[in-house]
């Protein structure tokens, strides 16, 4: 790879994450300003409105990862053009000289939320909902959906974003799998509890489903959606594996140059010190 196809690809980066950015910050934005007409026509107590629901949990999670990862893209495009010289570009943001320890950090912070949380979370939330849905009205929904548009970005969109970011960057896998899975747990036990205490707090599922299955049927049902999520937790570090299986610190013979100045210096060599592991 050389610096101009580096480049190529840092900006391809960057225009995904910018788009689908300003699509979530408008599907936010939609959503609370339609949510009155949206459950005019439902049984769905305006509580919490749509922060009670798994899928507006999701959304926000996927805003945020999607916003940091904007930041990091601007920040490589940003030193280069600044003309910061360094020996050592990492396509997934990392570096093996000292690098800004706010970017580090946010670097090392969305590669863990991506594989603990984001990818399971968002795929779980796009198939369970086209499934659920598919079984016919009043099952996952409590009354008619309208703007469809919106329904796709906040359920249909948030899998296939955060699956395109699986293949387009590569993200430092854990090393730790079971500390990976028991963040990935505790957010599935802390959104069942917020689950029953919504419903003795105000009488109401939030999924109908819910209210048709008997204790036994809710216990399945349940342990199905965590077994599911755990699946999907090491379908993702699988996908990561296969698009992403050697290491991607590429070191620059020369420098980075100004951008009016770049030419097709080959980037040869690999940083020993970065494992995708």
């Amino acid at each position: 790879m050389n610096q101009i196809n580096w480049i190529a690809w840092r900006l391809v980066s960057f225009l995904i994450h910018l788009c689908v950015t300003i699509i979530y910050f408008y599907g936010l934005i939609a959503a609370e300003l339609t949510y009155h007409d949206r459950t005019k026509d439902s049984i769905e107590p305006s509580w919490a409105r749509d922060w009670k629901f798994l899928t507006r949990w999701n959304f926000m999670m996927q805003l945020i990862l999607m916003t940091c990862l904007l930041a990091i893209d601007l920040t490589a495009i940003g030193k280069l053009i600044l003309h910061r010289r360094s020996n050592c570009l990492d396509l997934s943001g990392h570096s093996d000289k000292k690098h800004s320890s706010i970017v580090r950090q946010l670097t090392l912070i969305t590669d863990q939320m991506i594989f603990s949380v984001a990818f399971p979370v968002a795929s779980f939330v796009t198939i369970t909902f086209w499934i659920l849905n598919s079984m016919g009205p009043g099952t996952v929904t409590n009354g008619p959906i309208k703007y469809i548009w919106l329904n796709h970005i906040v359920h249909t969109m948030v899998g296939p974003a955060i699956l395109i970011e699986l293949l387009i960057t590569p993200h430092k896998r854990p090393k730790h799998h079971l500390r990976s899975m028991l963040i990935l747990i505790g957010f599935v036990i802390t959104f069942i509890f917020w689950l029953f205490f919504v419903y003795f707090y105000i009488d109401f599922w939030l999924y109908p489903i819910l209210g048709k299955l008997g204790t036994f049927g809710k216990t399945v049902f349940i342990s199905g959606c965590v077994v599911m999520l755990l699946t999907l937790y090491w379908i993702g570090i699988a996908i990561s594996k296969l698009f992403w299986s050697d290491e991607r610190t590429i070191s620059f013979n020369n420098p980075p140059r100004p951008l009016n100045h770049l030419d097709t210096t080959i980037m040869t060599g690999m940083s020993q010190n970065y494992n995708p592991e």
